[in-house]
């Protein structure tokens, strides 16, 4: 029995590192959507539970008067709306106008769509938004519980075994007799035989628990292995990202679709100082397979982070780390929304841009972790006016955040900190579409290369850059670097600030 206790505190340290460096956005699984739900403004913010089955913390945020009721229903993705539980209903909180609160319980570990809706005097209004629900932790027995049980156990088998010899050696005698010799051996005969039942069912159960608890433990999420290596092609720099997990080998995961046009977002970070950074769109070579090239990233270690989306909606980050050579002359990024960027961070809460504007950054004096915080940002001019900003991928700007260890890395935009493909391929299987890999002629391993591109209707659209805000509120405490990338003239334009960020303050 003692040889376990070794094997399962190297499984719990296992268990609470993958629970630290694993998930879909690095370090965190918390989701934030900011935007309209039918005439509604609302944010809304998912804490999913860290064990599944577990219930997640739904935060709904309105920003009109007149609302009357405000819903939310978790729909596993491959069974939508129609089978899924009906809506709880979100209470307002008290003392906090215009903010709505429920928890949702998630079953399995899946994506999941949480569907919102705000019924008020300008009607009815609804917004997916999606939610990767896995296990990335295991709870822990509290000591005092243990103790507890332990000291219940010995008292019940004490009392089962009493009752046992009482009942063999006494049962049959009259009131008020003593039991012989022949019967108390008797009684002593059964309690022994008792002794051996029991304990046989104290072993199996032992063995059970620890089945149980190992194979919760083999569920804990981990995203699907990676490698990246960097070779030269045509005299160029093609960084190769290769998926080799056995689980992707053996179809346990469903098809990818692209996310913002692009199957893969691969962001690499300088591991040392994180004074260079890169945001790349690899081309897809086969299932498992994507080369990028690496233009004018300098040399040196990197952190690497490839984003990708599933069919069924679930998204999870790729990591890893990779050495980048010497670049060699006249290297070009060979996608136009390729981006690359090398030099130490804003000294205060302005970074001048390349083409002259300046990016500025209107924070709060005090940032503190797991509070809802939005990031707010503005490009002005070189006089001070706003600045227009072009579609880049869709969006109006994007912001991606990361720890100074690596350990924490996310990729938000106005929207929120989710795929908007997820969002997509929900709201499509919601209204009963047919998924693209089980369709007539599909390979139902094949990527599917699906024409749908999010939010390719907006690449037209200018904006003004005097409001970007991203909502969001940082995992953790540490030291915490963010870079907001945003198009003009046709250039992905990218600035960089510093922050540290405390510990939540004690309520």
């Amino acid at each position: 029995m003692t040889s376990r206790w070794p094997q399962r505190s190297r499984r719990a340290l296992l268990v609470s590192g993958i629970a630290v460096v694993c998930s879909a956005h690095v370090g965190t699984f918390d989701v934030f959507f900011a935007g309209k739900a039918g005439a509604y403004d609302v944010q809304v913010t998912v804490r999913p539970p860290g064990v599944i089955p577990g219930l997640a913390q739904i935060d709904i945020r309105v920003g009109n008067a007149g609302v009357r009721r405000v819903t939310a229903q978790a729909a596993q993705w491959n069974l939508g709306a129609r089978g899924a539980p009906a809506p709880d209903e979100a209470r307002a909180v008290a003392g906090a106008p215009g903010l709505y609160s429920t928890q949702l319980w998630l079953m399995t570990s899946a994506s999941y769509a949480i569907n919102v809706a705000v019924e008020g005097t300008q009607g009815v209004g609804r917004v997916v938004v999606p939610v990767s629900a896995v296990a990335t932790k295991r709870l822990p027995m509290v000591p005092g519980l243990g103790w507890t049980l332990a000291g219940l156990g010995v008292f019940l088998t004490v009392g089962a075994l009493t009752i046992v010899r009482a009942a063999a050696a006494e049962s049959t005698l009259p009131p008020g007799e003593e039991p012989d010799v022949g019967r108390k051996w008797r009684g002593r005969g059964a309690a022994a035989v008792g002794g051996v039942v029991v304990g046989a069912l104290l072993f199996g159960g032992w063995n059970w628990w620890n089945g149980v608890d190992g194979g919760y433990a083999r569920r804990i999420f981990r995203p699907l292995h990676a490698t990246a290596a960097v070779r030269s092609v045509d005299g160029s720099r093609v960084v190769r990202i290769s998926i080799d997990d056995g689980r992707w080998a053996r179809r346990e995961s469903s098809p990818l679709v692209p996310d913002h046009g692009k199957m893969m977002h691969l962001f690499l970070v300088d591991a040392s100082a994180m004074n260079a950074f890169a945001h790349l769109h690899p081309t897809l070579i086969d299932s498992a397979t994507f080369d990028a090239v690496l233009g004018t990233v300098p040399s040196g270690r990197y952190r690497f982070y490839a984003d990708i989306v599933h069919e069924s909606g679930f998204a999870e980050t790729l990591t890893g780390e990779l050495d980048v050579p010497q670049a060699t002359p006249n290297e070009r990024p060979a996608d136009g929304d390729d981006a690359v960027w090398a030099a130490p961070a804003a000294a205060g809460d302005t970074a001048r841009l390349s083409d002259g504007s300046m990016l500025v950054w209107h924070r709060g004096p005090r940032r503190s972790a797991r509070v809802d915080d939005p990031l707010r940002f503005s490009v002005v001019t070189p006089d001070g006016s706003p600045a227009e900003l072009e579609a880049y991928l869709g969006m109006p700007a994007h912001a991606l955040v990361s720890r100074d260890d690596g350990k924490v890395f996310v990729h938000l935009h106005a929207g929120g900190s989710f795929a908007m493909a997820s969002q997509q391929v929900l709201e499509a299987i919601q209204r009963g579409d047919t998924l693209p890999s089980v369709r007539a002629g599909a390979s139902p391993r094949a990527v599917v290369r699906s024409d749908m591109a999010p939010m390719a209707g907006h690449t037209a659209r200018r904006w003004r850059g005097d409001s970007l805000t991203f909502p969001f509120a940082f995992p953790s405490a540490g030291q915490y670097r963010l870079w907001v990338q945003v198009k003009r003239g046709g250039v992905v334009q990218t600035g960089a600030f510093d922050t540290v960020v405390g510990e939540a303050a004690a309520r």
